[in-house]
């Protein structure tokens, strides 16, 4: 398994473009997450896809309806067709 943990750096939009693969247009801050001696770098949006994920599977309490959609408009991302399958 590997060993990761957030280094406490967030990052708006300041990397090169091809560092992305996210739309830098949309102003969102990145996360810098080392593993194993790796820099990787998360996008809100992905983090924001995480507590929906988790909101789901009812491990966090229930988000209101206006955050959803105050997200979904921030990032472009539907948040409320995400889907959770558990085998």
């Amino acid at each position: 398994m590997a060993n990761g943990k957030f280094t406490n750096e967030v990052y708006q939009n300041n990397m090169k473009d091809d560092e992305l693969e996210y739309i830098p247009e949309k102003h969102q801050p990145y996360f810098e997450f080392d593993c194993n001696g790796n820099r990787q770098l998360i996008g809100l949006d992905q983090i924001l896809l995480c507590l929906r994920i988790a909101e789901k599977v009812n491990e966090i309490p229930s988000m209101s309806l206006s955050f959803w959609q105050s997200v979904s408009e921030n990032y472009g991302i539907n948040y409320f067709d995400v889907d959770v399958k558990l085998d």
